[in-house]
Parts: structure tokens; C-alpha cells; sequence
């Protein structure tokens, strides 16, 4: 691995477990036992490390959230594993979700661009309801999926927070909870089927 993967690596290991603000360039250089004029050569600054982590992640997101609209129809255990993606890469970044507000005052270009990921899932959001409004096992109204989506997108983008906040003292986070809580949303319009399978993974996590 290049030097300058490797300090991408680094980063992202050390933003993930110690927070993007308590992290400096003489940590990154430390932790990868190189010299800061080395990191320097790569990158200028810890903002510009930042950037490109979150470039990474961005192009990853709207891939999978672009992924509903080219898919066609769906069923809800596509839904499942759509969504089961999209809160793996989540985890996979998640400095950036676990101190969103802050990073985004700090960051003109990520708070610009986030923006712009919010209305991606609150589109995803709207794409799979209707998918499953076209496969018969939902029934909503245009306001109703508005709603929906909406809601998802705010799930999606503040679960983690919540979680950390809620978990055991080992610190545990699931995902799986997260899925079925973003599923649930839809539950009140789907058909008794699909509800019956909501409730049998609402067993399952309980």
C-alpha cells in the first residue's frame, strides 16, 4: 500500500475511534511511524486528509443510494439488504455521523455536499416506496411516501448517534436494529404479508 493510502487508512481508523477533532496530523504521522514533513508531502493539512475521506464515502453513498431508482421493482427483502448497505458504509464512516453538526459548521464543502447526500436518501427513500408500491405491497399517498422518506432520511442519518448513545457499557452498536427501525416506517402502509414479516424480524431483535 502507498504511503498516501496508507495515511487515508490511519486516518480513518483513528477518526473513527477517537473523533475527527481530537485527532491531529502528528497522531496520523505517529500512528503510521513517519515523519510529519513524510504526511505533509501528501497531504497539506488534516482538513485536506478529511476532504478525501469523505470524498471516498460520498462516492460510495450515492452509488447505493442512486442504486433504488436504476434497480426497478422491489421487494422488501431487497429493501432489506438496500438497507443493510447503506448503514454498513455508514458504520464504515462513521466519524462523520458521529459529530455531524460540528464538522459541517467547520467544513464549508462537506456541509454543502452532506446536504446534498440528505436529499440523495430522502430520494432513495421515496424510490423504494414506490418500487413497492408498484410490486403491490404498499399503498400510500404521494404525501404519505413523502413523509416516509423523510423520516428515513432522518433515521439514517442520525441512528448512530442515538445508538451510541443508547448502547450497553461495552459500547456496542448493531446495525440490524437500525434496518428494522428504518423499515418499520413503512410498515402502516404495507399489505398484511409484508407486515407479518416486519413483525417476525421485530421478534428477532427484540
Amino acid at each position: 500500500m502507498k504511503t498516501r493510502e496508507r495515511i487515508l487508512a490511519a486516518s480513518l481508523m483513528l477518526f473513527n475511534e477517537d473523533g475527527e477533532a481530537h485527532v491531529s496530523t502528528n497522531h496520523i504521522a505517529d500512528e503510521l511511524n513517519i515523519s510529519p514533513g513524510n504526511l505533509y508531502y501528501h497531504f497539506r493539512n488534516k482538513e485536506d486528509i478529511t476532504l478525501e475521506i469523505f470524498a471516498g464515502f460520498r462516492q460510495r453513498m450515492e452509488a447505493l443510494l442512486d442504486a433504488p431508482a436504476n434497480r426497478g421493482i422491489m421487494d422488501l427483502e431487497d429493501v432489506w439488504l438496500f438497507l443493510h448497505l447503506v448503514y454498513e458504509t455508514i458504520w464504515e464512516y462513521r466519524f462523520l455521523y458521529h459529530n455531524l453538526v460540528d464538522l459541517t459548521r467547520r467544513n464549508r464543502t462537506i456541509r454543502r455536499r452532506f446536504h446534498r447526500l440528505i436529499r440523495k436518501k430522502e430520494q432513495a427513500g421515496k424510490d423504494l416506496c414506490h418500487s413497492l408500491i408498484a410490486a403491490g405491497v404498499m399503498q400510500a399517498s404521494d404525501e404519505e411516501v413523502e413523509a416516509v422518506a423523510t423520516s428515513m432520511a432522518l433515521v439514517a442519518t442520525y441512528w448512530l448517534s442515538f445508538a451510541t448513545v443508547r448502547a450497553d457499557e461495552q459500547g456496542e452498536v448493531e446495525l440490524a436494529p437500525a434496518v428494522y427501525q428504518t423499515l418499520s416506517l413503512m410498515a402502516p402502509y404495507l399489505r398484511e404479508p409484508e407486515r407479518g414479516y416486519l413483525g417476525r424480524l421485530a421478534e428477532a431483535y427484540r
